[in-house]
């Protein structure tokens, strides 16, 4: 009942009222629908790549959705979060906390026949996509949906009793925290974030290119993930190339100065340090 309880954090947080049961348009869209296809990368290699849409209801108008789409040469986008029943769709609406600057997304989700469509408008969600990807007009087969057994729908009683303990204690456990240094444009960022809420860990986010870290502050956190500073060191930026043969102090001076070359996203937690790629690597430190 993990994920059980992580929705029910969700919603908790967001102080939403407790409901009898799901409406007809929540328990029609509920369940997961997929697609597995080609793709490749740049250098011609080719590969599978699956795109998952996964609807779970939590109460009579809201349901938790979580979607990961894949695109070429490795780009995808993903987002996850509670959305709320308006007419005939699901609605997904950023918290505004969350969201960059001038830049909150809103993501449309519905039956239109035999496919479940999805559309951010003019391109809302664009930060929660890489530079190929995007959330316009997509859709999945309605054949592909199926019954999620392991994202349980929390009874109305359990969560209105999470709900009284907003000093984030769960089932006489203290929340879990962790501290992200996230870019909310990077789709890995955005990736090891939704892992980390989809654990039900209370997170602390620092947008480090806004609110760097600093040198000693970085020495640390490579010293506690076991790695060099080369190693986070984000060389796909044109400011890396003066750093190709220099020590690890030159590059945690430069990278202090620069805070673009840090590579994203460092993750921590009690139980250590890791850097997100790929974004699974947190669930180490959880």
């Amino acid at each position: 009942m993990r994920h059980g309880l992580r929705i029910i954090l969700l919603l908790a947080a967001g102080g939403m009222a407790v409901a009898a049961g799901p409406s007809s348009l929540v328990s029609e869209l509920s369940g997961r629908y997929s697609h597995r296809f080609p793709n490749g990368l740049v250098t011609g290699e080719s590969f599978t790549s699956e795109d998952i849409v996964e609807i779970v209801p939590v109460n009579a108008t809201h349901a938790y959705v979580r979607m990961k789409l894949a695109f070429f040469d490795g780009h995808s986008c993903s987002l996850a979060g509670v959305a709320r029943a308006e007419g005939s769709a699901l609605v997904y609406h950023e918290p505004a906390e969350e969201a960059p600057a001038g830049e909150r997304c809103v993501l449309t989700l519905k039956r239109e026949g035999a496919k479940l469509r999805w559309s951010d408008g003019d391109g809302s969600c664009r930060s929660h996509c890489g530079a190929r990807g995007g959330m316009s007009n997509g859709d999945l087969p309605w054949t592909s949906r199926r019954t999620i057994t392991y994202l349980p729908s929390p009874a109305p009683a359990r969560l209105a009793r999470v709900s009284r303990r907003a000093d984030g204690v769960a089932q006489g456990r203290q929340q879990m925290k962790a501290t992200i240094y996230h870019n909310p444009r990077c789709s890995k960022s955005r990736e090891a974030l939704a892992i980390l809420r989809d654990a039900g860990a209370e997170v602390e986010v620092i947008e480090y290119l806004k609110t760097p870290p600093s040198r000693e502050v970085l020495a640390d956190l490579y010293k506690r993930a076991g790695m060099t500073a080369r190693e986070g060191l984000r060389i796909a930026e044109d400011a890396a190339k003066p750093l190709k043969g220099a020590d690890d102090d030159t590059i945690l001076d430069a990278m202090a100065a620069n805070p673009i070359l840090i590579e994203r996203p460092l993750v921590v937690s009690e139980r250590g340090v890791r850097l997100g790629r790929p974004p699974e690597k947190v669930r180490e430190i959880l």
